[in-house]
């Protein structure tokens, strides 16, 4: 079998063009998935898994944070559907739970009663959390842009999936590749959350990367196409053994 495809999902705030620029870096086939169309636990709501049962060929998920939890729980449902995963930024649950590092869903509850109020100032504070320590002002504001497009029932719809999705039990049903990358300062998904998934997952590389905060897909998209590179080869050189 040949991996004819790489699926990349977007994370909250972003539609799928944040994915532009590796894509273009990337030779083979790629499909570029908005996390929205992929929250539903139905595979006949869910655009990801009715792609995957459509799909031949095992394919490589891509996810930058909830599209990486998106990615792992797509992984689950399909077993073989799903050759390998590069999460970037992304988490098993975002929720802090007893001894597990993660925000307080007061916060997500926050979030969708600013979003109905301010929605400009919530995505401001958030961008602006989430590219630190960088402080780049114009990511800032491509950010802000882009997800003031977005409709405030998907905004809603993404905060509830990340409020709820908790996928730590299921961690050690997925026996495929994960590389995950990390950014070392990441104020939105707690760097704590990639060491979790390194040393729950069966079969992990991990790359935390320092001095990068929660927007490496824009900061360090060449780690990231790296990462995916590595991905592919490993799974090339299996196939020809």
């Amino acid at each position: 079998m040949s991996i004819n495809q790489i699926i990349l999902i977007s994370g909250w705030g972003t539609d799928s063009s944040i994915w532009n620029t590796i894509a273009d870096k990337l030779d083979n086939p790629v499909n570029l998935i908005p996390w929205w169309e992929c929250l539903s636990n139905d595979p006949s709501n869910n655009y990801l898994l009715k792609l995957l049962a459509e799909l031949n060929d095992p394919v490589i998920l891509v996810g930058w944070s909830l599209g990486g939890m998106i990615a792992l729980s797509a992984a689950i449902a399909c077993p073989g559907k799903v050759s390998g995963i590069v999460l970037v930024s992304s988490s098993a649950r975002m929720v802090q739970d007893k001894e597990y590092a993660g925000v307080s869903t007061r916060v997500l509850k926050a979030m969708k009663l600013r979003l109905k109020a301010d929605k400009q100032g919530l995505m401001n504070d958030f961008a602006t959390m989430g590219i630190s320590p960088e402080k780049s002002d114009s990511l800032r504001k491509d950010f802000v842009s882009g997800a003031l497009e977005i409709d405030n029932d998907k905004l809603t719809e993404g905060l509830s999936f990340l409020q709820n999705c908790d996928l730590r039990d299921q961690l050690i049903n997925v026996r495929i590749p994960v590389n995950i990358i990390h950014g070392e300062c990441d104020g939105i998904m707690n760097p704590d959350n990639a060491d979790y998934l390194s040393d729950k997952l069966l079969n992990t590389s991990l790359d935390i990367v320092g001095g990068t905060g929660h927007f490496m897909i824009q900061s360090k998209p060449e780690r990231i196409t790296e990462s995916i590179k590595k991905l592919l080869n490993s799974a090339s050189m299996k196939r020809s053994i």
